[in-house]
């Protein structure tokens, strides 16, 4: 009896195939570390912000909050700010070693990393009864099947994992 089973599961190859010196995208699970990374990174800077200039007062709902916290933040934004530009990394990625490239694999253009990538998801973010509603689709675009959130899309970008095998595909900047 040799029949085939109706029941069994599929045999089917689940991965997504990444064709020959192609680079490798991130997985989710490190994209959302590394953005946990930088978000922490953020709050703490904004937390010392408030603390030194003896802001003592509760971070949500306090008139010194925004001053305050932009003095604490400035430091950190600057240095993600470096890095995005000549590394297309921030301290998260780095910390995971994952990098910004432009959908072809080459480094990603600096205007599109700064402005499209970062700035215009930070000014929606500023727009009352949209910010949330837009930095949860943005972040539920990764479970597509290209495994990109809508500020990749914007900015025609993808995450690459530095620690998959290197490929002649995907040139590096130091």
């Amino acid at each position: 009896m040799s029949e085939t089973n109706p029941y069994a599961p599929p045999r089917a190859a689940v991965a997504d195939p990444t064709p020959a010196g192609a680079p490798v995208k991130a997985s989710r699970g490190r994209r959302l570390v590394a953005k946990i990374a930088d978000t922490l990174l953020v709050f703490v800077a904004a937390a010392l912000g408030m603390y030194v200039v003896g802001d003592r007062g509760v971070l949500f709902d306090h008139p010194g909050l925004n001053v305050s916290a932009l003095i604490g933040m400035s430091p950190v934004g600057a240095l993600q700010l470096a890095l995005l530009v000549r590394t297309g990394q921030t301290v998260g990625k780095k910390l995971l070693d994952l990098r910004i490239v432009g959908l072809d694999g080459e480094p990603a253009n600096r205007w599109r990393l700064v402005v499209l990538r970062s700035l215009v998801p930070i000014g929606i973010g500023w727009i009352p009864l949209v910010n949330g509603t837009f930095g949860l689709i943005d972040a539920l675009f990764i479970f597509g099947g290209q495994r990109r959130c809508i500020h990749d899309y914007l900015a025609e970008t993808i995450v690459v994992d530095l620690r998959a095998p290197k490929s002649a595909f995907l040139r590096i900047r130091a």
